[in-house]
């Protein structure tokens, strides 16, 4: 995936981690390993202009697409 191309990109993104703006997609209910810690949870990944704006364990999050995983585990640094 290419570099961010402006400051813009970059603060539009961060809105979007922050929950001051929608992303594009919600990924719920996924367990996710991270493997640097080799710890596995439950939360939700959140995806905005085909990068990964948030990994996080409480659900506040919106997207225009919600995808539920059901259970299944992902490893972020893999999508």
């Amino acid at each position: 995936m290419d570099r961010f191309n402006t400051v813009e990109q970059m603060q539009a993104l961060l809105a979007v981690s922050k929950g001051r703006r929608s992303g594009d997609l919600l990924i719920q209910n996924v367990r996710i390993l991270d493997v640097f810690t080799e710890r596995v949870f439950d939360g939700e990944i959140l995806i905005s202009g085909g990068r990964i704006a948030a990994i996080t364990s409480k659900p506040c999050h919106r997207a225009a697409e919600v995808y539920d995983a059901g259970g299944r585990i992902a490893l972020p640094g893999f999508i």
